[in-house]
């Protein structure tokens, strides 16, 4: 939600009366129950409340409305216009809201603000604009505090490693990633015989923590490696970039370079995604892109985002590499049926570290499409590291935290495994490099688990990416174009659709 402000100018504003006041406090009243109307897909119930309640903010002077004021009503245009099927005019409205959140002064924070502007430009499918936006914000220094920061032992080792890679690779001077490294490393290695009390481990935050080690965090650029670097070469990113975006005097063809790989049947596996609800494609990028995004995944100081034994980088840790968009770009044009009112949502890099060699637990994520795609070369690869997708999807009305979130302890989730295997069946998808998994995105998934032994320099790292609400994958599909039933898929993959499970071989929304 956007409306976190608490801004010094409200006092400037003028004199308000009781009725107005009464108005305000109306609308205020409403804000919490509305956001939860929408979250839990009660989308009709939602859209009828957002527009009583814009009829009432239409009567409030815009004398009388001050930052909050502004973030409410940019959220109610926001809820209606994404209620309404991402509804152009509501959802400009809401931009001209937040706009007005902007242009306000800088003693102010507008962090979430800005968050609410990028995801209501990735609904309109303005995804240029979007991707500037959440760049921009990435590099906000209270886009996340430093206090705030979870000081998790393999995120410290990670940072360290990549201070003595942005060296070798002359986007740090050497001496002050030497000096980075042994302060991160030395308090990694305190923090670990203290992990906070409960079921799986969490870490202490930056404020829980010594003084002495806070300030060894501050000398290890902890929370300030992606501005304390030289950027990620411009050129790099240039090559992927259409050509009315790219930078000045960077070489690029009309339109930008296709990442997707065009050998691939996007009918046939459209197809397929269509009549089962999951596809296998297989050699999705191009080798070009392919190796860009391995690199990138390497180089960028942009895992920046804390989970159970991974890192995440998320488009509001930087990572809004061209490329992505490029593929979006390509998937709509190679997938319309799939991608038709599904615009792009969300996205991110996992990076599995070896405090998470199980990967990631059995979840849901709220949106109608997903892409998971696997970078890793297999020669790191020891054993496992596939997708285990559930046939079973979850209430639609229950909220992102009970689909997704992270079990107590393993027996809690072998349970609801269990409930899983009896209530339906499950696919169970090999890992391969530059292997697309595609599915209805609030199917439970999880990944299989796995031995990548280098986990420093070659760890199992994938692509996600999200297209769409959740409400909207419980329609019926549309007419896919025609083709064969199994094309898009992996040939291995192809065939273990069509033998029984038991046959077969093995999270707010810019968080």
């Amino acid at each position: 939600w956007a409306r976190v402000f608490n801004f010094a100018w409200r006092s400037e504003m003028g004199p308000v009366s009781d009725e107005v006041r009464a108005r305000i406090a109306a609308v205020n009243s409403a804000y919490e129950g509305l956001w939860t109307d929408f979250l839990r897909n009660r989308h009709a119930k939602a859209e009828e409340r957002a527009a009583a309640l814009l009829k009432i903010l239409g009567t409030i002077p815009e004398s009388s409305k001050d930052a909050d004021l502004w973030v409410t009503e940019a959220d109610f245009c926001y809820i209606l216009g994404a209620a309404r099927g991402n509804e152009r005019q509501a959802l400009e409205q809401a931009l001209q809201c937040y706009g007005r959140v902007l242009a306000l002064p800088d003693d102010c924070s507008k962090v979430n603000a800005r968050r609410m502007r990028a995801e209501t430009l990735l609904r309109l499918q303005r995804y240029e604009e979007a991707f500037a936006a959440l760049g921009e914000l990435s590099v906000l220094p209270d886009a996340l505090p430093f206090e705030e920061l979870e000081a998790a032992p393999f995120r410290l080792r990670h940072d360290a490693h990549l201070c003595e890679s942005l060296a070798a690779l002359g986007r740090l001077p050497p001496e002050r990633a030497a000096e980075a490294a042994v302060a991160l490393r030395a308090v990694a290695d305190r923090v670990e015989g203290s992990p906070l009390p409960g079921g799986r481990q969490r870490w202490p935050r930056v404020a829980q923590l010594r003084p002495e080690d806070q300030a060894e965090l501050k000398r290890g650029l902890f929370g300030e490696l992606i501005r304390a670097s030289t950027p990620y070469p411009p050129e790099r990113l240039d090559a992927w970039r259409p050509a009315s975006s790219s930078s000045a005097g960077a070489a690029v063809g009309p339109g930008g370079v296709d990442p997707l790989n065009g050998a691939v049947d996007w009918a046939k596996a459209e197809q397929v995604y269509t009549e089962g609800k999951i596809t296998v494609v297989d050699d999705f990028f191009t080798p070009e892109a392919l190796e860009e995004l391995w690199r990138f995944s390497g180089e960028a100081p942009c895992f920046r985002t804390v989970r159970n034994g991974f890192l995440g980088a998320f488009p509001a840790d930087g990572n809004v590499h061209p490329l992505v968009l490029a593929a979006v770009r390509s998937l709509e044009r190679r997938m319309p049926n799939v991608m038709a009112g599904h615009p792009l949502g969300l996205w991110w890099l996992f990076k599995y570290t070896e405090a998470g060699r199980s990967g990631i637990g059995i979840h849901a994520d709220a949106a109608a499409v997903n892409f998971n795609i696997w970078l890793t070369p297999e020669s790191a690869r020891r054993s496992g590291g596939g997708l285990d997708v559930y046939t079973e999807l979850p209430p639609l009305e229950a909220g992102g935290g009970e689909i997704n979130n992270e079990f107590a302890t393993e027996e809690d989730e072998n349970r609801f495994r269990e409930s899983l295997l009896r209530a339906g069946d499950v696919r169970r998808v090999e890992y391969r490099r530059n292997r697309a998994v595609i599915f209805v995105s609030d199917l439970y998934h999880a990944s299989q688990p796995f031995e990548f032994p280098d986990s420093a320099e070659n760890p199992r790292v994938n692509l996600t990416l999200l297209f769409g609400d959740r409400a909207a994958s419980r329609r019926p599909p549309p007419l896919a174009s025609a083709g064969g039933a199994d094309a898009g898929l992996g040939a291995s993959d192809a065939a273990a659709a069509k033998r029984p499970r038991e046959e077969q071989s093995g999270w707010d929304l810019f968080d």
